[in-house]
């Protein structure tokens, strides 16, 4: 993940449906993640191990506060 903005990001894969992100709490959230960048300052960047996903629809969001709401959020979509 490359930040090329100014301010601090992160982004999480959860192993779950948007709108279950949305209504859970965020412990239950959390639990969810199958794979998180954290604290990517601007100009930097940052990398994960491989990971393999299955076909299908994954959320993801930025867990820095106010992030989420700015909608600073989505859906990974595998093919």
């Amino acid at each position: 993940m490359v930040n090329s903005g100014v301010g601090e990001y992160e982004i999480a894969v959860y192993g779950t449906s948007r709108k279950e992100i949305v209504d859970k709490d965020e412990e239950a959230i959390k639990k969810n993640i199958l794979f998180e960048i954290e604290m990517v300052h601007p100009g930097e960047s940052d990398e994960s191990d491989i990971f393999t996903l299955k076909k299908g629809s994954y959320a993801i969001r930025c867990h820095i506060a106010g992030h989420y709401e700015a909608e600073m959020n989505g859906i990974l979509i595998i093919k």
